[in-house]
């Protein structure tokens, strides 16, 4: 089957590349497998985006990343209403901190891409939100509008949906091989498919620093990481901890940094209150051991820590259930993602989300429908920001 363009990859930048190169050519194909087909074959990639939550916001130190979450968060409601799958839940973000510092750093950078926000001081804190401890926070910025959770799951449903209502052809398969030719690129699959495409995208996630696809070595990294789901009675979902918003800590030297997202209903029906730590673990330096971490990775010291810590920051919570789930996330060296066109310009890349990408998935994939259709370059990023040429030699990951 031969295509104008196909997306490799089908979580949420890949979804909203598909999207996005809809409206420049009725000839796209959109190639991945699906959660149920990873839960059943142990060698098929699983996708970082099976889970019911992740943080929005506009609110970043890096404009780069606030730009780009702006753009995706003012289309999240277009994409609900165009798809009918509601994906949104606009309960708000607070950064807490130790350190005024850093958060009068954030405030100018809100001011520098006109995100609303709220200063907090202690006793504001203790007022609008009474289940977080004081401890260790000294200030406090928050984002009340145009930010909370997504559903990462249901977001790459709508965007798929309005990729597939535009014509996008959708295949539920693994791609295992990729050859450029004289006229493009030949893809094989899992199932013995062949498909052809002028040009291609990559948009694999954690497998695009793991996996063989191709033989150029990018600056990329597979990363461990790993929550914490805390179940949370029904009651205090709608009492204790009604209107909770998604939560970014950053307390003391000697404790971890992390997130915190309100209690979400998962597939087993019942609630949980996730928490993660802010920074990248160990590196996974195959799609032998990515695939393993997915499946059946846990870290008990990892755990405990963050267990300790939301102890500290939310005393009230009751740790009797929980449970442990792992994750990956895919880095480069200046934790901005790369989008380029290697392959004599047939092979596009939309990798290296850094743990940012899923709130800014829209805008990435917008971006990554550009570089391969080669046209304009929206908002006010410059393609030589997020090109391979910004890294020498000495920044490829051993």
């Amino acid at each position: 089957m031969d295509f104008k363009y196909i997306v490799i990859g089908c979580g949420i930048m890949g979804s909203a590349a598909a999207m996005h190169l809809a409206a420049s050519s009725k000839e796209v194909a959109l190639i991945g497998p699906s959660e149920a087909m990873a839960d059943t074959d142990a060698g098929i990639p699983k996708a970082s985006h099976h889970d019911e939550g992740r943080i929005t916001r506009m609110l970043d130190a890096d404009i780069l990343w606030s730009n780009l979450a702006r753009r995706s968060i003012e289309r999240y409601r277009h994409i609900e209403q165009a798809s009918g799958i509601q994906f949104f839940n606009e309960c708000g973000f607070l950064w807490i901190d130790n350190d005024p510092v850093r958060v009068e750093k954030m405030a100018r950078m809100a001011a520098a891409d006109a995100v609303t926000i709220e200063r907090l001081t202690e006793v504001h804190i203790k007022e609008r939100f009474p289940y977080l401890s004081r401890y260790g926070i000294s200030a406090a910025v928050y984002q009340p509008h145009n930010s909370g959770t997504i559903n990462p799951r249901a977001y790459v449903r709508a965007m798929a949906a309005c990729a597939r209502a535009a014509g996008v052809q959708h295949f539920n398969d693994h791609v295992i091989n990729l050859n450029a030719t004289s006229g493009g690129v030949e893809l094989r699959t899992r199932t013995s498919r062949t498909l052809r495409a002028d040009k291609i995208l990559l948009a694999t996630g954690a497998y695009g620093a793991a996996d063989a696809l191709f033989s150029q070595e990018l600056p990329l990294r597979a990363c461990k990481t790993g929550v914490v789901l805390i179940e949370v009675p029904r009651p205090d979902v709608d009492g204790a901890f009604a209107g909770m918003p998604s939560i970014i800590s950053r307390p003391p030297a000697n404790r971890p940094n992390t997130y915190l997202l309100p209690p979400l209903k998962y597939p087993d029906g019942k609630f949980y209150l996730k928490i993660g730590i802010g920074e990248p673990g160990p590196p996974l330096k195959s799609v032998v051991e990515l695939n393993h971490w997915l499946r059946n990775g846990t870290d008990q010291d990892v755990a405990t820590l963050l267990l300790e810590e939301l102890s500290r920051i939310m005393p009230e919570v009751n740790l009797s259930s929980w449970k442990y789930m792992p994750c990956a996330t895919c880095h480069t060296p200046d934790a901005r993602p790369i989008i380029d066109l290697i392959g004599s310009g047939r092979v596009g890349l939309l990798l290296g989300g850094n743990g940012y990408a899923a709130k800014s998935g829209d805008a990435l994939g917008q971006l990554g429908a550009a570089v391969l259709h080669g046209g304009e370059w929206p908002g006010l990023i410059s393609k030589g920001d997020l090109s391979l040429a910004r890294f020498d030699a000495n920044d490829v990951y051993d």
